[in-house]
């Protein structure tokens, strides 16, 4: 055993070794933090097993086996030929034996290789070396070791995977008799020596191989590898596929119309290292057919990637596909894509001015059109524009943007197109829509009213060409319109009606203007009711005697000029009574007053015919038995009525005070007092008060009730005075106002 032999061996090997070392140095270090551990310094004991002796012969791939103990731990193990290392050694399942498998073809047959040995560290970083020994290689006749394919893939070329390229590497052989290594490649997922051979190798340390044979866009390629030496094959390497790249897909990302007859195309430019060149073709139709369609557009500059297509038909639809050719001859296809060259526009009306009957001014925005060529304006009866039956007025002129149509009819629609023309087509808007205007109306100034007339004026009709047919007079009575009269003097500017006027009832008068087209035009209307009859009212209602009323009246204003007759009209069975501050209806109290009296029946009592007549006497009532009301109905000559106010005996009857008269029969403790009738009172109530100062029905005290027209009064205090009043009372309940004061001194 050698333990301190190939020094200089022993350090580079324990280079390598280094990092496993100190790991598991570091490793106890950590475990044993208590203490320092002793030192070990007690090195591996390596003893080399096979080859067992010297000169044996080593082939092909050859086991160096070796036992390796330590008092601590082995750190690692590898199998030398004199200062190159062939391998690191591999322990066997967790025992002292570790082994290598060493490649020996890259020795000459019959050569003898020295200084075969093992060298060992432990974890203290003592190293040995064990014994060497000496093989004989003969490989003569053997198959030499086959290689490893490491990858298959394809490479990125200029950003993009390439199509039509697989790199193959691998690990190169150490064979000493090398020849060449054979390639074979298939596109199924085996192959071997019956597939396609690719190439022959004959560089020894080539590793790598870039394999452009018949390839294609994403096509998948499997691959292997034999070692040939003198003549024999090594077994095949493994199996290796890959694929390769697809197309970098660009996009046509812009159709756009630039004009009536012109598109802008543009692309995205590619990045294929294979480019050959662009071909854009132009369709009518959705789908691209390039037995049919148009090639527009050819390059072979990657860069130019746009371009104008002109020479199109204006407001039409095109599609438009790019396709990329390689140096493969594959075609990339962008997906079609649509759009329409720009159409004529038409043209904008402004509006329409100076509207008459029968005229119109059209006007409209010029056209910006470069290729315009002029205008045509159309006239329509409707909304349907029909070149057979509507009237051209202008036709192909540049430079007009107004029009005068003078022949036009009153209080119409009238529609107007207006077409904008270029050397191909010619192109409308919406119609522009003029109403001329109807017959132009009067204005009705006056209107006064009579008692069975009225006199009004308007004001003069201004013809157009001479148009003026007539005026008629309208008046509407109770919501029906009726034509009075009709005029056709121009200048005649006033009329006075008298026909049919409706007492009592609201006229409303208009003038309407015929012109000679057929049109109407009203007036302002003007609403008035006949002058009323005038009035007269009753002022007075007083009692005549008991069974009658004596009327009075006379003129709200003043008299009627075409008095015929007064009509005395009486209410019985008053419906709404008022007393005093209150209201009752019924037996009901009211907390309103009504706005108006109600009465259950009236009838005429009289009529005179005496315009000078002012009073009369009903005595066809018992008036302590009712409640009447009058009213004065005015006649005149032609039968109409006109009623004045209602008075009611119920207002007018306010019972009078009485008047106490001297008393008499004066005694100690009596007196007789006396008074004077009034008129409807049911009974009279005596009241006495020993003050006299505000004397009334509430602080005085009642000594007698009586219908008579006296009353004698005992029990007063002897020397006493005394001061009486008397009230009447109807049979109502009402009250007059109080009698004067009578004093009345007692006796002693």
């Amino acid at each position: 055993m050698q333990t301190m032999g190939h020094s200089r061996h022993s350090i580079h090997w324990f280079l390598r070794w280094g990092l496993t070392l100190l790991l598991f140095m570091g490793g106890v270090t950590l475990w044993q933090c208590s203490e320092p551990p002793a030192e070990d310094v007690t090195p591996p004991v390596p003893v080399i097993i096979n080859p067992a002796s010297d000169l044996n012969t080593a082939v092909n791939v050859y086991t160096l086996r070796a036992r390796v103990t330590d008092n601590q731990k082995v750190a690692g193990v590898a199998f030398m030929q004199g200062t190159d290392t062939l391998g690191r050694g591999i322990q066997e399942e967790n025992t002292s034996y570790y082994y290598y498998r060493w490649n020996t073809h890259s020795f000459a047959n019959l050569d003898t290789v020295e200084n075969i040995y093992v060298e060992a560290v432990d974890a203290a970083g003592n190293q040995a070396s064990s014994e060497t020994r000496r093989v004989v290689v003969d490989n003569r006749g053997v198959a030499p070791h086959p290689v490893e394919i490491t990858n298959v893939s394809a490479p990125v070329t200029g950003g993009s995977i390439d199509k039509y390229q697989l790199n193959i590497t691998w690990t190169p052989t150490n064979a000493y008799y090398f020849d060449t290594y054979l390639l074979y490649r298939s596109e199924d997922e085996q192959v071997d020596s019956l597939d396609t051979l690719i190439d022959s190798i004959t560089i020894r340390s080539q590793s790598a191989y870039a394999d452009t044979h018949a390839m294609g866009i994403q096509k998948s390629f499997s691959y292997c590898i034999y070692v040939v030496v003198d003549s024999i094959w090594s077994a095949k390497s493994n199996i290796k596929s890959g694929t390769t790249g697809d197309w970098v897909e660009i996009e046509l990302d812009q159709v756009t119309p630039v004009g009536k007859h012109t598109m802008q195309v543009h692309w995205n430019r590619t990045l294929d290292p294979y480019f050959k060149s662009y071909r854009v073709y132009r369709s009518r139709f959705a789908a691209i057919d390039t037995t049919r369609d148009t090639l527009v557009f050819y390059s072979e500059d990657h860069n130019r990637n746009e371009f104008t297509d002109g020479g199109l038909h204006q407001n039409t639809n095109y599609t438009y596909q790019v396709w990329v050719t390689d140096t493969h001859g594959a075609i990339f296809k962008t997906d079609p894509v649509s759009a329409r060259t720009l159409a004529l526009q038409p043209a904008e009306f402004v509006g329409a001015t100076n509207v008459t009957k029968y005229s119109a001014t059209i006007q409209w925005e010029p056209s910006s059109d470069a290729e315009f060529s002029g205008y045509r304006l159309t006239r329509s009866a409707d909304s349907l524009f029909m070149a057979e039956h509507d009237t051209l007025l202008v036709t192909n002129d540049v430079s007009r943007t107004a029009y005068s149509d003078l022949f036009l009819n009153g209080d119409r629609d009238y529609f107007y197109y207006l077409w904008v023309l270029d050397p191909d087509t010619l192109v409308t808007g919406p119609p522009l829509v003029v109403h001329t205007r109807s017959v132009t109306p009067v204005i009705l100034n006056s209107l006064v009213p009579g008692r069975y007339q009225f006199e009004m004026s308007w004001s003069q009709y201004l013809p157009v060409r001479s148009d003026f047919r007539a005026y008629v007079v309208t008046k509407t009575v109770n919501d029906t319109l009726t034509p009075v009269d009709t005029i056709r003097n121009l200048t005649t500017l006033t009329y006075t009606d008298t026909k049919d006027i409706a007492y009592g009832v609201n006229h409303t008068y208009k003038i309407a203007v015929l012109d000679t087209n057929g049109g109407v035009g009203f007036s302002n209307g003007i609403m008035a009711e006949p002058l009323r009859i005038h009035r007269a009212n009753v002022v007075n209602i007083q009692p005549s005697g008991q069974d009658g009323l004596i009327l009075q009246w006379d003129w709200a204003d003043q008299p009627e000029s075409d008095f015929a007759a007064f009509q005395i009209n009486r209410y019985t069975d008053l419906f709404i009574l008022q007393n005093g501050d209150t209201t009752w209806i019924g037996d009901e109290l009211l907390e309103e007053v009504p706005a108006a009296l109600l009465w259950k029946s009236s009838q005429i009592v009289t009529t005179i015919t005496n315009v000078a007549q002012r009073s009369y006497t009903d005595n066809a009532i018992q008036q302590s038995e009712g409640d009447y009301a009058y009213q004065i109905m005015v006649k005149d000559s032609r039968g109409n009525l006109e009623g004045g106010e209602i008075l009611g005996n119920f207002v007018a009857m306010t019972l009078p005070s009485v008047t106490l008269l001297a008393p008499a029969n004066i005694t100690n403790h009596s007196a007789t007092l006396l008074w004077t009738p009034a008129q409807a009172a049911s009974a009279y109530e005596l009241f006495y008060n020993t003050d006299s100062t505000g004397m009334s029905r509430d602080n005085s005290e009642l000594v007698a009730e009586t219908v008579n027209l006296q009353a004698n009064v005992t029990g007063l205090g002897s020397g006493v005075t005394y001061w009486f009043a008397v009230w009447a009372r109807d049979s109502r309940g009402n009250y007059s106002e109080r009698s004067n004061l009578v004093k009345v001194e007692t006796l002693f």
